[in-house]
């Protein structure tokens, strides 16, 4: 009775052995399972953050590219000059390498003006017929450095006429595949849907360069059915999870990562192992268990996380993190004691100094000031990296108006001041632009108050006084402003909002009007009277300036011929050219056919420049000048006195009149030095053979000082405003014009 009691027990032991093992086995594999599919979902996650991190840069590189393709044309009107600046403007603002332009042919000039042939190139070939392209990395032409091409169509009435061209350092932008997930062992390559491996972050090791290609053998069918996915697979003896997914941008690009099961989670089998030898204590083996997932999960979340919102250079939140952080700090502050500030910084020159110095100095210089951040705000701030070389920090200050001297100080003596003698033997300069922005209402929009504080930092780069500018209203107002007008003014020619102006010259001496210059004035219908001063500098800079230029040449020539017709006593009307202006290739030619057109004598037109667009570049300035003049066309030195005055070249330039701006006027009648240098100025203009107009006189004291001196012919609202094209013809048949 005993023994079957005791067989009993046994049977019952083991079969609740049996049972509490197979419970075991069974739970064993749910966990393996579970461990298996949760891996899987990091992998595909991981992989697919990396793909859109790749693919986001690329997209910003080819936005970049498309806003200034909408504002070039290529044909026979089309000065390789106006494009180079527009090339260089977008070289300097982005993070290319090189920008380049190219007619459909294939021949192409860089932004310094250097010639190569790419209608060999596959990229061209695929853009030329209409579409956006990222080439495969390719050898460069110009260097023989490794790259990437980014491409646009410049479209123009609606054909292909040329393409635009951006060259990124291949490394570069394949860099986030190099981000540290996981460990050493992970394989990163980007593969195209035929199968050719595109880079990968192990290409110079011959160990592991078999890997790619059984991965890729084994995933190649998947990637033509789905874009995204991920598995487990067995490579060559070894377990790996292999996630892969498509990089939008492009067309067939994908990206895959393997990483090896121990990588993931480590000893998945002793964990195994271990559990079925200590079934008797299910219950510890299962809370180990349960322990050990979670542990996985969170150090999992964490290197997700990591890969997500960490910067990968300098290791401080990314745009992302700092916008979380923002909005969780802005949104958790239940006291009204200290004032939110956000200041935005970015490094003087940055560029230049990665072009002298080089890319490594100029990471090691990000770098330096993120430790410095951590070091000098700890947990007191938030501050991130946002994209290349600009910093944000978000910080509380009791008082506002003591504290903001003292934070901006921190940041130019504690946060950008590197000792760069010690640490790259380079006597580098460092500064800062910063724009700030109180945030006056903790619910706005985090992303509203960074845009606010980036405004008052560009601005930051117009004043001289200091480099930072605390947002207020007026900036945000005149950033809306420029751009309506930017809007506006392509259409403001069609809907005859621009109207030209025109300003007596009088002759003192003679008693009579000598001459007008046009002036453009521009009616807008809801902004009223918009300055020159606003418009001008804005069509300079997106090329409109050539189209409102042509427009003003016309209506001049347009006023002369019909002041003849009308047998007006008609006399020389002068025509204001900017830089931009006198680059364009076929400017003089334009010229000599109005002149033709109306058929205008010559002498009734005169051409006026600027002086500081004259200094800029004196050798080719001065040989336009020639070639305006050998049309029999005068030409005359706006603004003297503005710019970087130098006497000696006066000598050189072939000008025929110099105007002295007003400038020099202002305190002519207090001041002994200020009427003698003005006199000495004239001498030398005598002395030269050159005729004087002095502009902006604004009393009748001046006038009779300038006719002390020497001077003849007056401009200015002394005698008359700018007038329009109606009372230009009232003045010109008044008799005795002295009585203007």
């Amino acid at each position: 009775m005993k023994k079957n009691k005791i067989r009993f027990g046994i049977i019952i032991g083991i079969t609740l052995l049996c049972l509490a093992t197979i419970v075991g086995f069974i739970y064993i594999k749910e966990v393996v399972n579970s461990v298996t599919n949760q891996n899987n979902i990091y992998v595909k996650e991981v992989t697919r953050q990396l793909s859109n991190n790749i693919s986001d840069k690329m997209d910003g590189s080819l936005r970049e590219l498309k806003l200034v393709s909408k504002n070039l044309t290529i044909d026979s009107n089309t000065s390789f000059e106006f494009m180079q600046e527009e090339l260089r403007n977008l070289y300097d603002r982005s993070n290319f390498i090189e920008i380049l332009v190219s007619d459909i042919y294939g021949n192409a000039k860089t932004k310094d003006g250097f010639n190569l042939y790419i209608g060999d190139r596959d990229y061209f070939k695929n853009t030329i017929k209409g579409k956006p392209s990222i080439s495969h990395p390719i050898e460069s032409k110009l260097d023989g450095k490794d790259i990437i091409v980014y491409t646009i169509p410049i479209i123009y009435k609606g054909d292909v006429v040329g393409l635009l061209a951006g060259l990124c350092d291949a490394e570069s932008v394949m860099r986030p595949i190099s981000t540290k997930i996981y460990d050493e062992n992970r394989c990163t390559f980007i593969i195209s849907q035929g199968g050719k491996i595109i880079h990968s972050n192990h290409a110079e090791d011959e160990n592991k360069r078999h890997f790619d290609e059984d991965i890729k053998n084994k995933f190649l069918e998947k990637l033509s059915l789905e874009d995204t996915g991920s598995g487990k697979e067995d490579i060559k003896g070894e377990r790996k999870y292999i996630g892969y997914s498509k990089i939008e941008a492009t067309e067939d690009w994908y990206i895959v990562t393997s990483v090896p099961e121990g990588s993931v989670f480590v000893d998945t089998e002793n964990i195994i192992q271990n559990t079925t030898n200590i079934l008797v204590e299910v219950l510890i083996v299962t809370m180990l268990v349960i322990i050990y997932i979670i542990g996985s999960r969170v150090a999992n979340d964490i290197k997700l996380e990591k890969a997500n919102y960490e910067d990968n250079l300098t290791e401080i939140s990314n745009y992302d993190k700092f916008i979380i952080d923002s909005q969780n700090s802005l949104s958790g502050d239940n006291e009204n004691k200290k004032q939110w500030i956000l200041v935005c910084f970015d490094i003087v020159k940055f560029r230049l100094i990665n072009d002298i110095y080089g890319y490594k100095v100029g990471d090691e210089i990000l770098k330096s000031i993120s430790n410095n951040l951590k070091t000098n705000f700890k947990e007191e701030a938030v501050y991130g990296r946002l994209s290349g070389d600009i910093f944000a920090l978000l910080i509380k200050e009791e008082e506002i108006i003591d504290d903001l001297p003292n934070l901006v100080n921190t940041i130019k003596n504690k946060i950008v001041n590197i000792d760069c003698e010690e640490k790259f033997n380079r006597n580098i300069n460092i500064d800062v632009y910063m724009g700030i922005y109180f945030v006056e209402d903790k619910d706005t929009n985090i992303k509203d108050i960074i845009g606010n504080a980036e405004m008052a930092r560009i601005k930051s780069k117009e004043v001289t006084t200091t480099n930072y500018v605390v947002f207020d209203e007026n900036i945000k107002e005149e950033k809306q402003i420029l751009m309506q007008i930017e809007q506006d003014l392509f259409s403001a020619i069609e809907k005859q909002q621009l109207k030209v102006y025109y300003q007596p010259k009088y002759d003192y001496s003679k008693e009579k009007i000598v001459g007008f210059e046009s002036l453009i004035r521009w009616q807008h219908p809801t902004m009223g009277m918009v300055s020159p001063l606003k418009f001008i500098p804005i069509a300079e800079k997106n090329g409109f300036i050539n189209e409102i230029g042509k427009w003003i040449i016309e209506e001049v020539f347009s006023t002369l011929s019909k002041s003849i017709l009308e047998d007006l006593d008609i006399v020389p009307i002068s025509i204001n050219l900017s830089r931009v202006e006198l680059y364009q290739e076929h400017i003089v030619e334009y010229l000599e056919k109005m002149l033709k057109k109306y058929n205008i004598p010559n002498e009734l037109i005169e051409i006026e420049i600027t002086e500081t667009t004259t200094l800029n570049d004196v050798d080719f300035i001065s040989q336009r000048i020639r070639e305006i003049k050998k049309l029999g066309i005068a030409v005359s030195m706006d603004d003297f006195g503005t710019g970087n005055s130098n006497f000696s070249n006066l000598k050189n330039i072939p000008i025929d009149t110099l105007k002295i701006d007003r400038s020099l006027l202002l305190d002519i009648e207090e001041s002994s030095k200020a009427k003698l240098m003005v006199k000495s100025i004239i001498d030398l203009c005598k002395a030269l053979n050159l005729n004087i107009v002095c502009e902006g006189v604004e009393n009748i004291s001046q006038v009779y000082i300038l006719k002390e001196i020497g001077v003849d012919i007056i401009q200015g609202y002394v005698y008359s405003k700018p007038i329009s094209f109606e009372e230009y013809k009232i003045l010109l048949n008044k008799k005795g014009r002295s009585q203007i």
